[in-house]
Parts: C-alpha cells; structure tokens; sequence
C-alpha cells in the first residue's frame, strides 16, 4: 500500500505536511463514541497513526502514515488519502448525540446531524460504508486495520418531540443505497412567532395582529442536493383570510418565493419547489406581508419530496393555494 500527502493548513498548523492513508468517518449516533474508541485502537494495532479530528486544524507531523477518524464528511474533499469509510449508526440518534456533541439543544442538535449526513451525499463513489446492524465481532475498515465492533450504546431522555426528530432524519436511513425521498415535518420541529405566541392551549395557532412578520420558519434541516418540494398545510380563519401572505422556501442564498391571499377560511395547502446546489440547511417560512389587526393561522404540518436531480437554472414552481 502506498500513502498520499497533501499540505492541510489552518491557522493552528500552517504549512502542515501529513501523510494521510485514509479517512475513518464515525456518524455520529448513540454508539458514536465507542465507535470512535474501538477505530482508534484499531489502527494504532495496525501500525498506523491515528488522528482524532473535530474541526480544530492542530495535527501533529508523524512518522508513521496517518489515518484521520473524523465526524466531518466535507473534511475528505480537502485531503487527499488512499481509502476512506464511513461508519453510519443508528441515523435517528443523530440529533440527540450532536446536542451532547456540541451542546446545543435539541433541536440544535437535529441541524448539525442533518447537515453532517447531508454532506455525507457528496463522499467519493468508492468510500466503503459499514453498517453496525449487519456485523460480526470484527470488522476490517482498512488495510490490515481490523476493529472490534461495539456493543455498547449511549442513552438519552427523550425530548419532548422525538419522533418528529426521528421523522425529520429519516431522510437518511438507508444512505447511501435507498435513502428516503421524502419525510414528515411535524410543526414541533418548526419556529414560530415569540412575540405573538401561539393562542393558549393550542401550539400552533398563530396570532396575526401587529406589523409583517414571518409566523413560522425553519426547521434548518439539511437536505443533499436535489430538487425538493415542500408541501405546507395549514388552516386560516376568516380574519386571515384577505391577508397577503408570502411563502419562502429554499437555504441560505437560494430562495424560491410565493405571495397570495388565501381568499376564504378553510384549510390550504401550498407546494413549492426549488433546487438544492449544495448540502445546505432548509428554511420555509410563512409570512404574513403586512401589517394586521386581526386573524389566526393554525400550522398543521409540512412534507418533503425529491422530485429528482437539480434541473438547470430556472423559475422556480409555485402552486397555488
């Protein structure tokens, strides 16, 4: 086996020379950590120089080959290396596992595991992927690096909302083979207006009066690229109903948009379609585009699809309520 070399530089290192033989990718999950432990161990057996990376660019030269154990998939298109795997656990722990990772909430959380596995979609078409639910006692993840398969497992308290946590990365279960093109977003995941807050005993009612504003966004989940749709449901009241209200959907940068009074009281549902470039965190928002004196909007709920690859630059598609 030969090992490549490429300059990684960052303003803890500069000019740093590595000699990377491969890149160990740990998803993170409930067995995220030992994982991590068990891939370490078996590359320092093997021979090789292991080398934990969480985003601070302060890596040691070594004598020996380096294999870099990452939880940061963009990290592979900045270093060239001779293999790379990814170990994906049990997806629906993500969120949990990156609100401890990185202290945030929860549903903090669920947007840096989103984006973790969204860019997960643009590693290199030979990256070797291991599944826990499939192993032996061993498994080899490189070159004569053989690692023993964890059997433990961490544990946390179930959020409030954990099955629309769950609903949301779903997306990703089957990655890489048969990865979900659509996926439930519960209005638990969403934002919503706090200086107006929801009409007591009914979270997602959404009072109108006051200025323009955005009444819901979010989630910020991460979605590979593609071209996806959205479909919101929602429920106005006859107050509401001659309002303006604009829809926005896309990620940072990269909006399609949608303005219409919904005409009368009832239930409504708009579809909006818009292409993914980049891995990025999606936003769609509702928002009522002038000022009020009266109304309510309740949000009932919001699906995704994939209706394919990104089409070329164009409009994007509304349909109307």
């Amino acid at each position: 086996m030969t090992s490549s070399s490429d300059s990684f530089t960052g303003d803890a290192a500069p000019n740093l020379e590595l000699r990377v033989a491969g890149i160990v990718i740990v998803a993170p999950s409930s067995t995220y950590h030992p994982w991590n432990a068990a891939v370490v161990d078996g590359i320092r057996s093997a021979g090789y120089e292991p080398i934990s990376y969480g985003g601070e660019l302060s890596l040691p030269i070594a004598d020996k080959a380096q294999v870099i154990v990452t939880h940061d998939p963009a990290l592979v298109t900045r270093i060239e290396r001779d293999w790379t795997v990814a170990i994906l656990g049990d997806v629906t722990t993500s969120a949990a596992q990156c609100a401890a990772l990185f202290g945030v909430d929860r549903k903090g959380g669920l947007q840096i595991a989103s984006l973790i596995l969204a860019n997960a979609s643009l590693l290199p078409e030979n990256t070797t992927y291991i599944f826990e639910d499939v192993l032996g006692p061993t498994v080899r993840i490189g070159p004569n690096i053989d690692v023993a398969v964890p059997t433990t497992r961490e544990e946390w308290d179930p959020a409030p909302a954990e099955q629309a946590y769950q609903e949301a990365l779903a997306l990703y279960r089957d990655w890489p083979q048969a990865p979900q093109s659509s996926a439930r977003w519960a209005p638990d995941i969403f934002r919503f207006d706090d200086r107006h807050p929801s009409v007591p005993g009914r979270d997602y009612v959404i009072e109108l009066a006051g200025r323009a504003r955005a009444l819901v966004y979010g989630p910020y989940i991460a979605l590979r690229p593609g071209r996806w749709s959205i479909t919101a449901r929602f429920i106005v009241n006859e107050d509401a109903a001659a309002h303006r209200l604009r829809f926005e959907w896309g990620y940072p940068g990269s909006f399609a948009s949608f303005t219409q009074s919904p005409g009368r009281a009832g239930e409504f549902a708009l579809k909006i379609t818009h292409d993914w470039r980049e891995p990025a965190t999606a936003e769609f928002k509702i928002i009522v585009a002038q000022g009020s004196l009266g109304g309510e909007l309740e949000f009932i709920e919001a699906e995704i699809f994939r209706e394919g690859d990104s089409a070329p630059a164009e409009a994007a598609v509304a349909e109307n309520l």
